[in-house]
């Protein structure tokens, strides 16, 4: 099922609902002329900010969640070598949910992250990413690029 169909099916029950949430999975390749992968993931970027405009007022929130590296065994599995990467350009996957979700509800995801070192180098790459709270300062997060039909967010 592509994207796109997933996330309209879910967002229609969501709106009959009032209120729902959506996590879209990009990648901070999203943000970098990296050939196919990175105009896919900017693809869902942009369809997720696309369908946030479509549901403002309705309840429904979405989010595109743009990591960068992320330890899990996406590398591995796509033969990629990362032993190369430095420790501190990686992030924890518990870490990256856990921002996600408070980014989502609407909670700062901290003014932290998993490694100082991964936040300067992933957070120089990201343009307004942080959470869904509508006020004037929003934290910065290297993890998340947040999308807010209530006027929040980036």
């Amino acid at each position: 099922m592509l994207p796109a169909d997933l996330t309209g099916a879910a967002v229609a029950a969501m709106r009959s609902r009032g209120r729902g949430y959506v996590i879209n999975v990009s990648s901070v390749a999203a943000y970098l002329p990296r050939g196919t992968y990175g105009a896919s993931k900017a693809w869902i970027v942009h369809f997720t900010e696309g369908v946030a405009a479509e549901t403002a007022g309705s309840g429904v929130r979405l989010l595109a969640l743009c990591p960068g590296f992320v330890r899990t065994e996406f590398h591995a599995r796509a033969g990629m070598d990362a032993s190369r990467l430095p420790s501190f350009a990686w992030l924890d996957a518990d870490a990256v949910v856990s921002a996600a979700l408070r980014d989502l509800a609407g909670r700062p995801s901290g003014h932290g992250s998993p490694s100082k070192g991964a936040a300067l180098a992933q957070g120089l790459l990201f343009r307004g990413a942080g959470n869904c709270a509508a006020s004037p300062h929003r934290a910065a997060s290297p993890k998340t690029h947040s999308i807010c039909p209530s006027g929040g967010g980036s």
